[in-house]
């Protein structure tokens, strides 16, 4: 039995708030981390998501993310690399992104999904590396007219799968969270 955790990024005006679901459950089979990301191994889920750290680590943290909300953002801006530097690096924790685009609230989001997974059937470490740009560069892709440039960007890296395929994964991955108890801007 591993403990599994799951984060969800809540915001207000002046904060945001990390929450912590702790479930015990089996963790999803974890697919070979061939990879390197800055020098930390890199993988696949065998269920495709993208993953950090040592695949035997004891501790599993499944980050449910959009690429453009402006918490997750901040996150990523000041919490992001401390997990990664304390945690995920020396091998105590797996981390797993999932894809959590808000429609509602950030309309252009699927977008940027749509473009890491693209990258991501070309290996973890490429789509490690446009998880990281997508949130480097958040407020400027963000004000996109069409910001689809993306995703025709990381099929010129690969193959560019169809929108809907990609769309109908970020949504699914969505109501799996919603369902483990993520939540986001509530």
């Amino acid at each position: 039995m591993v403990r599994r955790y799951e984060t969800s990024w809540m915001g207000c005006a002046r904060h945001w708030v990390l929450t912590l679901s702790m479930l015990m459950a089996l963790v999803p089979a974890v697919g070979k981390a061939d990879e390197k990301y800055d020098g930390i191994s890199a993988g696949l889920t065998a269920e495709g998501h993208p993953f950090l750290g040592d695949s035997k680590a004891a501790v599993v943290i499944e980050e449910y993310s959009d690429f453009l909300c402006p918490f997750c953002g901040r996150y990523f801006d000041q919490t992001f690399s401390v997990l990664i530097e304390k945690y995920v690096r020396p091998g105590k924790v797996r981390y797993v992104f999932r894809d959590f685009p808000i429609a509602a609230l950030h309309p252009k989001a699927e977008q940027g999904h749509i473009a890491a997974a693209c990258v991501a059937e070309q290996g973890a470490a490429r789509f490690w590396k446009m998880h990281d740009a997508l949130f480097r560069s958040q407020s400027e892709w963000s004000k996109l007219p069409d910001p689809a440039k993306f995703r025709r960007d990381a099929g010129r890296a690969g193959r560019e799968p169809g929108p809907e395929k990609r769309g109908r994964r970020a949504m699914f991955q969505r109501q799996e969270g919603l369902g483990a108890g993520a939540h986001g801007h509530l």
